[in-house]
């Protein structure tokens, strides 16, 4: 029985198809056919409210019946930040103040509810390209015609800017040294990063992106507070880039580079990538799943051999017992180094 995987894709010519979606229900601001920059604004949607609870009558140091009467505003009203929303006047006046523009929801019981002004989510093409599909209220596809390098984690931001290579060597660690005041403004690819200082300085610069092969996973949390985009290719860990990676990517140092860092969602279809625009004839699209086989190059994506790389060397027609006494499809796996491992075939992505 056959049995299909994702295709982890590493293309120097592919046609994608690229999908961009808001959060929330919103409007799309682009038509079918019409040609976006990564800038283009193609959706736009208010973000979920946030509130804002005022303790009035600790702040007036009064009772809660006693602050009722002292507020001045009532649900309703839109307030500006500074705007008085309380006074208690006298010889030692106290005043309570909005800490922030918003809407004046509830009022009672000593206590103000703010509903905050929702900011405006701007969804951008993230890609150069041609909008083939409108999905009405959410967002669109754009086509897109160039060099095509999956990533497995992305941090949900985009941009756009030249290839700027960091790194000499697939497994260079990236240090804050190694960021450059003239590097500010590039999509800059580095081997392995095990240091918050780097992740900080790329962010104060700012790059306009940061690759990477791996990146220690207790340094997540800043990727995910970062500004810019952040895109892993490889894993969690401190261990080189893939080579074919490293040298596609050097390859096109000093082109254009669209990093779209988007979760991977197998389900909605979704991962990140990073994408090197070419004026190219047409491509076919990749494949998102593909038949384990015999020869194929695997990567594995779960523990105990997260990240490594091999050839597939025989795939079993019976379940195989592994170690932990769970019997599965798996296949026999050839390492660079010439090691042979045996992997659950759920655990492999196939790469093209």
């Amino acid at each position: 029985m056959s049995v299909y995987r994702p295709v982890n894709h590493l293309l120097p010519m592919a046609t994608l198809r690229k999908r961009r979606r808001l959060p929330l229900p919103g409007r799309v601001l682009v038509r079918e056919g019409q040609e976006v920059k990564p800038a283009t604004e193609v959706a736009v949607t208010i973000t979920e409210p946030r509130y804002k609870l005022l303790d009035v009558a600790r702040q007036l140091e009064v009772p809660p019946q006693k602050a009722d009467a002292l507020i001045v505003v009532k649900p309703g009203d839109r307030v500006q930040t500074g705007d008085v929303l309380a006074e208690r006047k006298g010889l030692f006046r106290r005043t309570v103040t909005a800490p922030v523009e918003g809407e004046v929801v509830l009022v009672g019981d000593g206590q103000i509810l703010l509903r905050l002004r929702s900011p405006r989510y701007a969804l951008t093409a993230g890609v150069p390209g041609k909008v083939v599909q409108v999905v009405e209220d959410l967002g669109v596809d754009i086509l897109v015609r160039g060099a095509v390098v999956d990533g497995v984690w992305g941090n949900g931001k985009a941009d756009y800017g030249l290839l700027q290579m960091a790194a000499e060597s697939p497994g260079e660690r990236l240090s804050a040294e190694k960021l450059r005041v003239e590097m500010r403004g590039m999509v800059v690819v580095g081997g392995s990063c095990d240091d918050p200082q780097a992740l900080e300085l790329a962010n104060e610069l700012p790059l306009r992106a940061l690759v990477l092969g791996s990146l220690r996973a207790r340094l997540i949390p800043v990727a995910l507070s970062m500004d810019i985009p952040v895109v892993v290719l490889d894993g969690f860990g401190a261990f080189p880039m893939n080579e074919a990676a490293f040298r596609l990517l050097k390859t096109h140092a000093g082109r254009e580079a669209a990093v779209v860092a988007d979760p991977w969602d197998r389900e909605e279809g979704t991962r990140p990538q990073v994408i090197i625009p070419l004026d190219i004839p047409d491509a076919p699209e990749p494949l998102p799943v593909d038949e384990v086989q015999v020869g194929r190059k695997v990567r594995v994506v779960r523990q105990p051999y997260l990240g490594l790389v091999g050839t597939v060397v025989a795939v079993p027609g019976e379940n195989t017992l592994l170690p932990n006494g769970l019997r599965v499809r798996a296949a026999d796996v050839r390492l660079d180094d010439g090691t042979h491992i045996v992997v659950p075939l759920s655990n492999l992505e196939i790469l093209a």
